[in-house]
């Protein structure tokens, strides 16, 4: 069964804020081929989502996939697979996740 993507208000900033920083750091259309495998990674997330590692220690705990440079912070709920943020993976994600 493949889950039903669904992406919250912070995690389309954050894909926006990462095409723009390529975009202006490398191209547009690196940018678009950046995002593009961030796509895939969702596809695939919503055909095997257990694939990613859940992190406990954060409440509610979140499941997080490594994507290049970046994390894809996500839950899963009943037949949805919901995309909390799309953080850099330098980035203070614990805190970043944490209520």
């Amino acid at each position: 069964m493949t889950l039903r993507l669904e992406l919250l208000p912070l995690a389309r900033q954050d894909l926006a804020g990462i095409w723009d920083f390529s975009a202006r750091r490398w191209s547009a259309s690196q940018a678009d081929r950046y995002l593009a495998e961030v796509r895939q990674a969702l596809s695939t997330l919503c055909e095997m989502p257990q694939i990613a590692r859940e992190r406990t220690e954060l409440q509610p705990p979140v499941r997080l996939y490594p994507v290049r440079s970046h994390l894809i912070a996500f839950l899963l709920q009943g037949e949805r697979l919901i995309v909390v943020r799309v953080l850099h993976a330098r980035a203070d994600w614990l805190a970043l996740l944490s209520p």
